[in-house]
């Protein structure tokens, strides 16, 4: 199921390339550029064992350190419970190189991941400067068309990455030390199921950490995206 979920999400980030490419859009963000890697979104059930998935295929013990830093950033998220604090304090996404500033499990990275495109200076990403600087294209409808598929699959939740990876990795057939190991790092946290259904997550998507786009020409640009998503509900 994951993987054709991957194969879907890849669909959509080629078609979504080749239509910046025909209305000569460029994005601006590149690779060593790691602003948005210290946002914290919300990933679906099937996103986080797609990306768990991959952290176990981490060389020598690189997954036990993903682990150990998804209970980190998801204590932190307990005590503080916003997004916007998460930025702000510059707390790096567990699947983070943050030496190479580079993303871990790069093809398995979610729809949030794959569809923030900022067109301004990635400077202007960081915590340290005003996000309302920040020019995005919007290619929400894309997302929703990708959570649509998700929604259809059994066990459907959305909850902070860290939280939902996590916990996934406790699913995947880990035996005997590991399995202990990656339970033990579950102690005294919501299961990514309790935190969906609960007030925090109504909370946490209250607050506004997105980019406002500020080109009409490009929030026109996003009205293309509805026939590629009916097709994206058929794959």
């Amino acid at each position: 199921m994951t993987k054709r979920m991957l194969e879907v999400y890849a669909t959509a980030e080629k078609e979504a390339y080749e239509w910046l490419k025909k209305s000569n859009i460029t994005p601006s963000c590149k690779r060593g550029c790691d602003h948005c890697c210290h946002m914290m979104t919300a990933i679906t059930h099937l996103e986080a064992k797609a990306l768990a998935k991959a952290v176990l295929k981490l060389p020598g013990e690189g997954w036990k350190e993903v682990a150990t830093r998804c209970r980190t950033l998801s204590l932190w998220l307990v005590e503080h419970n916003s997004r916007d604090e998460y930025f702000a304090t510059k707390q790096a996404c567990p699947v983070l190189d943050s030496e190479k500033r580079e993303c871990l499990v790069y093809g398995s990275r979610p729809a949030a991941c794959r569809f923030y495109m900022v067109v301004s200076d990635p400077d202007l990403c960081s915590p340290d400067r005003p996000k309302e600087f920040v020019k995005a294209i919007d290619l929400s409808r894309v997302e929703v068309s990708l959570l649509d598929y998700s929604m259809r699959r059994p066990g459907f939740y959305m909850a902070p990455l860290p939280l939902a990876v996590l916990f996934a990795l406790t699913k995947l057939g880990l035996t005997g030390a590991n399995q202990k190991y990656i339970e033990a790092l579950t102690e005294d946290l919501s299961s990514p199921e309790e935190w969906f259904n609960n007030s925090s997550y109504r909370q946490w998507t209250k607050e506004d950490s997105g980019t406002e786009l500020q080109n009409a020409h490009l929030r026109a640009a996003v009205e293309m995206w509805g026939p590629i998503g009916e097709t994206l509900r058929d794959l």
